[in-house]
């Protein structure tokens, strides 16, 4: 067997820990991952589903609850702006979402609704945030079971919002950014 000197074998051995710990600190989570959290969070964890009232009447995660992300970016102009926070702190605690409530989110499984989700709560200072990686394609594909109908939340929330201004681009940010070669805009 041949060994490796003794520098690459430390420096390699780092790396694999960096990796492991990147992972495990990922915010996606597989279908199984989701399953066992079921099992063991309690009240703690809120699935939220993404995608429109019809198709989560027609089949979801079991115990998810629906918040169609264009609602949840819906304001009362008809602009799908980020709505004013004391609406969205509303929206939030009448799914049953504390500050310290685990939150995983989905949609059909291209995961742009899910994500548009997670940024609104980092944006509102909610830090336990997770995506099922695939969305509800993927908890099929595991042959987990659905749940048809709909649900409400279980109890109202206590969530305070503490909205993190890092997390918001202005106007101004925008064109600042287009101009320069260092950054790259994301639309999502």
């Amino acid at each position: 067997m041949h060994r490796l000197p003794g520098i690459l074998r430390h420096t390699l051995l780092l790396l694999l820990l960096t990796a492991t710990a990147w992972a495990s600190n990922s915010r996606l989570i597989t279908p199984e991952d989701l399953e066992r959290l079921r099992e063991t969070q309690g009240e703690r964890l809120i699935v939220l589903d993404a995608r429109s009232a019809e198709a989560y009447r027609e089949g979801h995660v079991p115990g998810a609850l629906n918040l169609p992300a264009m609602q949840a970016f819906s304001r009362a102009d008809g602009t799908f702006l980020l709505p004013p926070v004391k609406q969205l702190q509303r929206l939030l605690r009448d799914l049953g979402i504390d500050n310290d409530s685990l939150v995983v989110v989905y949609d059909s499984g291209e995961n742009y609704l899910a994500a548009r989700l997670i940024w609104l709560l980092d944006v509102l200072g909610h830090e336990d945030n997770r995506l099922l990686n695939g969305g509800l394609y993927s908890w099929q594909q595991a042959e987990l079971p659905l749940e048809e109908g709909s649900r409400s939340a279980p109890r109202r929330g206590n969530f305070v919002p503490s909205v993190q201004p890092e997390r918001l681009a202005s106007k101004l940010t925008v064109r600042l950014a287009m101009q320069h070669p260092g950054f790259v805009l994301v639309d999502v």
